[in-house]
């Protein structure tokens, strides 16, 4: 019960951090490491796994609705067949080459749709441009070139103003502009595959009678194409998180070993003191990031280091000064090897 006490204290007293730490074993300020590692990544984890792969097309579609209906239109009335079999996507490329020759300053054939310009009515602007490259033709190189525009003097490339969908045969990949914006403004990517969609699963099929279906249609084929990506990125992230965290407090013990370190300091911490201590401080800024990570969803990834670095600091300023030395005299095997004058 002492060391229940102790521990719930620690989340606000600083004196608590510095108790635990020094007189309590390590196997309080492992736990307690871990449980804040885990605890500051809950926000991210949620966050990335919860993700969608139309969420980028939630709340506006971008014309990208019309545009993919008209290309469904035109693959059926080309009789170019898109079918998933065996996890890939099947595609005539000389028939696809065929009937869209059109180019867009890329260097690859694709079907091109326009939207009118509201001055005039014409269709002349834009709005999506579909791809089919083999994946063994597909490079970084070739994303390059479609991902961006070159000027009129072909010298430089410029931002992207439309959206564009890549398919290969293992991979597809949405871009989504705002149609019409002069200024490329990016929407969202969403990298995807064929892994969760069955057999047979034809791209031709996806226009129904009404356009509101039809779009449903789209966005299952996004959710399901990025379903596979979804969860190789929730790991990913929430493992590169929890090790970027687990180094900032190392390292923050590691700095307050330092600050006792100091030829006036009448502390004088050992290194596995301070990385206890630390340990031992982490736990509140854990909490804190949980709760304030699904408010402030954009900041969850740099909240718990932030927010540790306050704890820490507000820790050194207040405890670690020459008329608190009587709270913390040395311990029986962390031995001074200078001798230190008081201050006067």
């Amino acid at each position: 019960m002492k060391n229940l006490k102790l521990i719930l204290k620690s989340l606000l007293s600083n004196h608590a951090c510095v108790e635990g730490g020094r007189r309590k074993a390590w196997y309080f300020a492992v736990p307690m490491f871990l449980f804040a590692m885990i605890l500051a990544l809950i926000p991210t984890f949620v966050q990335t796994w919860t993700k969608e792969g139309d969420s980028i097309v939630a709340s506006n579609t971008y014309e990208f609705d019309v545009a993919t209906y008209r290309f469904v239109e035109e693959i059926n009335k080309s009789g170019i067949e898109m079918k998933v079999e065996n996890k890939k996507l099947v595609v005539d490329e000389e028939k696809w080459n065929t009937t869209f020759n059109a180019v867009d300053g890329s260097g690859n054939n694709c079907y091109i749709h326009f939207h009118p310009n509201p001055t005039t009515g014409v269709y002349e602007l834009p709005d999506l441009g579909v791809y089919y490259i083999p994946t063994a033709k597909f490079t970084d190189e070739k994303y390059q070139t479609i991902a961006t525009f070159p000027t009129a003097d072909s010298a430089t490339r410029v931002n992207r103003t439309y959206s564009f969908v890549i398919f290969t045969d293992e991979r597809v990949i949405f871009y989504v502009y705002a149609a019409g914006k002069s200024s490329g403004q990016s929407i969202g990517t969403v990298f995807g595959d064929y892994q969760n969609l069955p057999d047979g699963y034809l791209i031709n099929s996806l226009n129904e009678v009404d356009q509101k279906t039809t779009w449903n249609n789209w966005k299952y084929f996004m959710r399901k194409a990025y379903d596979n990506n979804r969860i190789k990125t929730s790991w990913q992230t929430t493992l590169i998180m929890f090790g970027v965290n687990a180094g900032i407090t190392i390292f923050m013990g590691f700095m307050l070993w330092v600050l006792t370190r100091g030829k006036n300091n009448l502390h004088w911490f050992g290194i596995w003191e301070t990385q206890k201590i630390v340990a031992w401080a982490c736990v509140s800024p854990a909490i804190l990031t949980t709760g304030l990570g699904f408010l402030i969803a954009s900041f969850s990834q740099v909240m718990f280091p932030l927010l540790l670095g306050v704890r820490i600091m507000w820790l050194s300023m207040k405890l670690l000064r020459p008329e608190n030395a009587d709270l913390y005299p040395p311990l029986k095997d962390n031995k001074k090897v200078v001798d230190v004058k008081p201050v006067k």
